[in-house]
């Protein structure tokens, strides 16, 4: 699984990555990257028999259905309040 995960993330590195000395890429992929990562052991779990080979015919969708995604909520400055130390 983990020379899988390794495989899938050294191919999502571009050339582009690669002329500036990167050799992962660019973190405003790491949606793109994480997903792909997580479809490639998913796919070696069910080719070891560790998980049901029906999920593969919805891969791409579970896993993204999966991803958790950040929900910031705004910073408000009140005047005279104090954090608690």
């Amino acid at each position: 699984m983990f020379l899988d995960a390794a495989r899938v993330l050294a191919q999502m590195v571009s050339p582009a990555d690669l002329d500036q000395g990167a050799v992962y890429p660019e973190l405003t992929r790491i949606r793109d990257c994480s997903h792909a990562v997580g479809c490639a052991v998913i796919r070696r779990a069910v080719a070891e028999g560790h998980a049901s080979p029906g999920i593969l015919a919805s891969l791409d969708e579970s896993v993204r259905r999966a991803m958790w995604f950040p929900k910031y909520r705004p910073v408000r400055y009140r005047r005279g309040s104090r954090s608690a130390a």
